[in-house]
């Protein structure tokens, strides 16, 4: 069995066969496990520890950006009900003690970058307070969407600041706005999920008069960094990079770069008729959502382009340990797939998408920048990026935990629609840009999202004429 078909296998089985897998091969001395996690004892833990490859990317770019909220992340949340203040405060502080990515800085020594952890009482954090209760109604709702947009633009000192930013702004006895604004060098989509699900619980059990019911942290980000570090200098990351290096051997020209980049969007939405047509044909194929949009991308791509093979970029969660998934931080990672164009969706093209799904997935602990790094040798010089298209869905676990007394909604903000540029961010500082991404969510009307582009590539017009074809191809399902 191939490299390729084993990590294949081993990502579509469950834990009990792969351990079961592992075991046999092992058995055979061919045991091809991950690196194991080791946890650092507090005892040892050393104040400054290393930055991960995401994270020394993420600084690269803002180094680039100074100044620009490239890389913030941000989110407005309308409370109704009668809030405690004391207890809402108290569980932010219990968050920022409880996960030290959150109370981390980050520095330059030697030409690498590392994390500086700071204790809870010098992380910096606190939770500002504002006051609207004074004003007109009209004036109230001004003043929290130029709040929203403050905070999603102001800029963070990585060397300096805190880089959890907290602002709650009452409106009225019965009504608060909770500003969110972190830094994506130290938090991802997944992180999301985490944040809230541990905010409701401490705040219900703050409410109460109660302790913490949160069972203590096993590992914390700087134990996956190490654990990382180990990784990148193991067996096993040559042999995946020797993968993927086979399977991006003699990548066609994918056409002139593009070093400048100017950033526009417009919106998609499919509706919630189409959205349940593309959840049977799902089924009905034994495919997932994800593959079957991803597989329709590449069919419009292809009437868009007449490319004979598209390379496309997608985030994966990086958490390819059960042990990370508990934890806040910057695990995202990006795993590119080399795809045969296609002219319409079928069977046949979502068995191999599967395939190709499958084998990226399964060699997601590599980060992209070590590809990428390797791969420039054998690349002639001006070539565009490795990826010049990217497809998320962003469907990481949302909290099913409610905060006790409180009504949470979302602050719609006319000039934030998305604080975090895809394009720009998950391209590699230095690098020819991304031509076009398609970010999509699922939402409780339909499938919606946003086509970025780069107009320094193609124009509104053919960003229409593609989101035009995308839908097109999913309603021909």
């Amino acid at each position: 069995m191939s490299g390729t078909e084993l990590d294949a296998r081993l990502a579509t089985l469950s834990d009990t066969k792969r351990a079961l897998l592992e075991r046999l091969m092992k058995a055979k001395g061919e045991a091809a496990g991950p690196v194991p996690i080791q946890v650092m004892p507090r005892a040892v833990r050393r104040v400054i520890e290393p930055a991960t490859a995401a994270q020394e990317r993420v600084f690269r770019l803002c180094q680039q950006n100074w100044n620009d909220p490239v890389a913030n992340v941000s989110f407005a949340l309308r409370l109704r009900g009668k809030l405690d203040r004391a207890a809402f405060v108290k569980s932010m502080h219990e968050l920022v003690e409880r996960h030290e990515v959150l109370r981390t800085v980050f520095r330059e020594e030697d030409g690498r970058l590392h994390q500086l952890i700071r204790s809870a009482a010098k992380s910096r954090f606190e939770v500002r307070w504002e006051d609207v209760q004074e004003l007109p109604p009209d004036e109230q709702e001004q003043c929290i969407l130029e709040w929203a947009e403050q905070e999603a633009l102001q800029p963070f000192d990585l060397g300096a600041d805190s880089l959890f930013r907290v602002k709650v702004v009452s409106v009225d006895e019965q009504e608060h706005i909770w500003y969110l604004t972190l830094h994506h060098i130290v938090f991802d989509g997944w992180s999301i999920g985490v944040l809230l699900e541990e905010l409701a619980q401490l705040y219900r059990a703050f409410t109460a008069g109660q302790p913490s019911p949160l069972p203590p942290l096993v590992l914390q980000f700087a134990d996956y960094a190490a654990w990382q570090e180990k990784w990148r200098k193991s067996g096993h990351r040559t042999k995946v990079l020797e993968e993927w290096k086979q399977t991006f051997r003699d990548v066609p020209s994918l056409g002139q770069p593009v070093y400048g980049y100017s950033r526009s969007s417009l919106e998609i939405a499919l509706d919630s008729g189409l959205t349940e047509r593309i959840r049977k044909y799902s089924q009905e194929q034994h495919s997932t959502i994800y593959m079957t949009l991803l597989s329709a991308y590449v069919v419009a791509l292809t009437r868009l382009t007449d490319q004979p093979e598209v390379v496309i970029g997608t985030p994966v969660a990086g958490r390819t340990h059960k042990e990370f998934e508990r934890l806040i931080g910057m695990f995202v990672n990006i795993a590119p797939m080399r795809i045969q164009a296609e002219m319409k969706v079928s069977g046949e093209m979502l068995q191999k998408v599967r395939l190709l799904t499958a084998q990226a997935f399964a060699r997601q602990d590599l980060p992209i920048d070590d590809l990428l790094a390797d791969l420039a040798d054998d690349l002639p010089s001006g070539e565009p990026p490795l990826y010049p298209y990217l497809f998320v869905l962003q469907n990481a676990p949302a909290s099913n935990e409610s905060f006790v007394g409180l009504e949470l909604s979302v602050v719609r903000r006319k000039n934030v629609t998305q604080v975090l540029p895809v394009q720009e961010f998950y391209s590699t500082p230095g690098a020819a840009k991304v031509n076009l991404s398609l970010v999509l969510s699922e939402r409780a009307s339909g499938i919606a999202g946003l086509v970025e582009y780069n107009r320094e590539v193609l124009d509104e017009s053919a960003a229409q004429r593609f989101a035009a074809l995308f839908e097109e191809v999913l309603r021909s399902l």
